[in-house]
Order: structure tokens, then C-alpha cells, then sequence
């Protein structure tokens, strides 16, 4: 028994357990151990209960370390303890540009009405990164005056400030930000591009689209990107044309493009998706993008009678692939749908794919598994009787999903135990 004892005791630290009165140690090291040790213990305290840890916390808002202060309010930030705001308000007129720029940062977090128009005031603070904390957290206050503030702030003479006030507007649904953002799109600071176009997509105006159609323009692949991502967000079918453009750009982007096609809910962008599932480059991006669309649309509740037009779709490519690519990309796109409906529809697109085919994809094997068909039992075991070591565990996987939810019977012996005498390692123990 005592040999078990340190093995036991490693499993008990492993598992997170607390010690009896390690918060009360940490309490009496936030006052009497040196300025590193109360640092760390401040940052510490965010693990537990706001009520634990409230009165040391706010002591140590008094600390005699500067670091030791700004460690305690980030902390009393992220626990919400409100009644660090009296202390935290005057941090705002300090000398010390850290301190001003923690509270303001912290009171943006607490979110306490009493430090509104104080953090107004600080955006404009002589210090840049000052105003980008103070802008942040105006940015997290609803009223009208709060927004004028954060839009005044979009001519500021500082890139990094243009670009917190452009952020600190996603989400706001005021037609008034409309405007000031249109021309971030054209800052010569390409964050602060890329950020406008960022939140112009997640705005959902239509007046956005020419605005996001520009930023495919840009010199700068980052911006770019971020537009193609924006239309994405926008959801408009005006923007199917020159995300269709963008499908032949470098890889990220093309990627970028078909994952923003995926969000539209128009024919035709579905289609471009399943065309790019023969391409290597897209073939990934598009199948994500596909299983997205089934999940927003909400086909996982479909029926048989009322199948989804995407189901349909890839049906087609597994009767008449342009490709094997093409194929494989269809069929893996099928099982990560598998999840959400029955792939009955298309059991005889696939069990005919496989038959026909002489190298099959294994991602196909998978597929075909997934239908649960009792037509498909035969397709699969004159797979595994034909499979070469590299096929081999794939094909008994398939096996595996298909016997998972269908009657076994003894027409699989056979053909296992003509395997298991040349097969090894994974293979034989499947």
C-alpha cells in the first residue's frame, strides 16, 4: 500500500485538488511577500469566487508595487467586482500612462455606468495606447452619446486608435456608423482597413456590399481577405460573381472565398462548392462550407420526402464524378453530414460508385457503410476479399460502421477469415 502512495499523491495534484487553507496562504503572500511573489498571487486569485477573494483584492488596489495594482484590477475586472470602480476612477487622471490605460481597460469590463463619460474624457489622452483602452471600453456602452464618442475617434492621428474605434462599432446596428466606417476602408493604415471591412460585413446593410466589393481590390492580401470574409458575413447573393473571381486567387483567399459562398443561401453558390470539390486546393474549404449551410438551413430536420437540395447535389457528383478527387471530396463531405440525416437517399448512388469502381476512394467505403443499406453488404465484403494492405483497415472500418446498426449474419466469416492469416498489427485486431 505504501508503495502506491506517490503514484496516488501525483493523481490528486493532477486532478486540480486544492489544499486545505491555500487560499488563506495565498491572502496572508498578497500582503507579506515581496512585489514578484504578490504579483503572481494577485493574478492567482482570478481562480476563485468573487466573494473569496473581494477584500484582499481591493487592498491590494492600495499596494505599495505599481505592478502589484495593476495585476489586482485586472483581476477584480474579470471576477466583476464592481466595487473596485471608486478606486479605479481616479487611476484614469494619474501620471502614470499604464495605470491610466489598466482602469480604463478594467472599467470597460465592469461595465458600471459611473465610469461612462470619465473614460469619454480619456480618449483624449495625450498617450496613444491610453486612448485605445478608453476607446475600447466606450465602445462597451450602449447610449447614443457613447457611440458619437467612438466615431469622433475615427480621425484620430494614431493608426492603432482608428483601428479600436473601428472594433469597438462591430455589433452596433446605428445607421450612423455606416458612413465614418466607409471611409476606414480607404486608411492607409491596412489594419485599419481590413478592421472596417470587418465590421461593415457584420453590420448585414445592404448599402455595405459595394463597400466590401472595393476591399477585394486591395493592394494588401490581408485586406483582401478580410473583405472576402466580410461578404461571407453579409450574406448577400450579389457578391456570388467576384467571390467566384476570388475562387482562382492564392490559396487563402480562395479558401476564404468558398467558405463566404457558404453562407449564402442562393443555388448558385452551392453549386460553385460542389464544382470545387475537384479541386485539391478547395476541396477541404468547400466541404466545410457545404456542411455549413446544411446547419444553418436547418436540413438536419429534413426528411426523406423533402431531402435537401445539397444531398441531392452530391449524389449527382457520386453518379457522375468529374474526377476521383471530385468523388472522394463528395463522399467525405457525405459522412461529416451523416451526423445530421440519413444517407438512405443516396445508398444507390454510392453502392453503384463503389461496384463500378476499381479503386474506389476509402473515404467512399465510409460512406457507403453510413447508408446502413442491406444492398450494400455485398459491395463491402467483395471489398475486403480485393483489399491490399493499405485498404485493408479502412475497408474493416467501413465493416465496422455498417455492422454498428445492421443484422450480422454468417456471410462476413468467410471472407474475415480468409484475411486474418496475412494481416497484422490494427488490421488483425479488426
Amino acid at each position: 500500500m505504501f508503495r502506491r502512495f506517490p503514484l496516488a499523491l501525483l493523481l490528486v495534484l493532477c486532478m486540480g485538488f486544492e489544499w486545505p487553507g491555500r487560499l488563506a496562504r495565498l491572502q496572508y503572500e498578497l500582503v507579506h511577500e515581496g512585489p514578484v511573489r504578490r504579483r503572481e498571487v494577485a493574478r492567482l486569485l482570478a481562480q476563485y469566487a468573487a466573494h473569496d477573494v473581494r477584500d484582499p483584492l481591493l487592498q491590494a488596489l492600495e499596494d505599495d508595487d505599481v505592478n502589484v495594482r495593476l495585476d489586482a484590477a485586472q483581476t477584480l475586472a474579470t471576477l466583476g467586482v464592481v466595487d473596485a470602480v471608486p478606486t479605479l476612477l481616479p487611476w484614469l487622471g494619474d501620471k502614470s500612462p499604464e495605470l491610466r490605460a489598466t482602469a480604463a481597460r478594467a472599467l470597460g469590463v465592469l461595465a458600471d455606468p459611473r465610469a461612462r463619460e470619465p473614460l469619454t474624457r480619456l480618449l483624449g489622452d495625450s498617450v496613444a495606447p491610453v486612448r485605445v483602452a478608453a476607446v475600447g471600453s466606450v465602445g462597451v456602452f450602449a447610449d447614443a452619446e457613447s457611440l458619437t464618442a467612438v466615431l469622433s475617434v475615427l480621425d484620430d492621428a494614431d493608426a492603432s486608435v482608428r483601428r479600436a474605434a473601428v472594433l469597438a462599432l462591430n455589433g452596433k446596428s446605428d445607421a450612423r456608423a455606416i458612413a465614418p466606417l466607409a471611409k476606414r476602408i480607404h486608411d492607409d493604415d491596412a489594419l485599419v482597413r481590413a478592421a472596417a471591412l470587418q465590421v461593415l460585413g457584420g453590420t448585414r446593410a445592404p448599402q455595405t456590399l459595394a463597400l466590401l466589393l472595393q476591399g477585394l481590390n486591395d493592394s494588401t492580401p490581408e485586406v483582401r481577405l478580410a473583405a472576402t470574409l466580410a461578404l461571407g458575413a453579409l450574406a448577400d447573393a450579389g457578391a456570388i460573381a467576384a467571390l467566384t473571381a476570388q475562387l482562382t486567387r492564392e490559396p487563402s483567399e480562395a479558401q476564404a472565398a468558398a467558405a463566404a459562398l457558404g453562407h449564402i443561401d442562393d443555388p448558385r453558390a452551392q453549386s460553385l462548392l460542389v464544382q470545387q470539390l475537384g479541386s485539391a486546393q478547395l476541396c477541404v474549404a468547400s466541404q466545410a462550407a457545404l456542411v455549413e449551410r446544411v446547419r444553418r438551413a436547418g436540413d438536419a430536420t429534413s426528411t426523406d420526402a423533402t431531402r435537401p437540395s445539397v444531398l441531392q447535389a452530391l449524389a449527382l457528383v457520386v453518379a457522375h464524378p468529374q474526377s476521383a478527387l471530385q468523388l472522394s471530396c463528395a463522399a467525405q463531405t457525405l459522412v461529416q453530414l451523416s451526423p445530421m440525416f440519413s444517407l438512405a437517399p443516396v445508398s444507390s448512388a454510392l453502392i453503384r460508385a463503389l461496384h463500378d469502381g476499381e479503386h474506389p476512394p476509402l473515404a467512399l467505403l465510409q460512406a457507403v457503410a453510413l447508408t446502413h443499406d442491406e444492398q450494400a453488404r455485398v459491395p463491402l465484403l467483395e471489398r475486403l476479399e480485393q483489399a491490399d494492405s493499405e485498404a485493408l483497415k479502412p475497408t474493416l472500418d467501413a465493416l465496422l460502421t455498417y455492422f454498428a446498426s445492421s443484422p450480422v449474419d454468417g456471410t462476413v466469416a468467410d471472407p474475415l477469415l480468409a484475411k486474418l492469416p496475412a494481416s497484422s498489427g490494427e488490421s488483425r485486431i479488426a
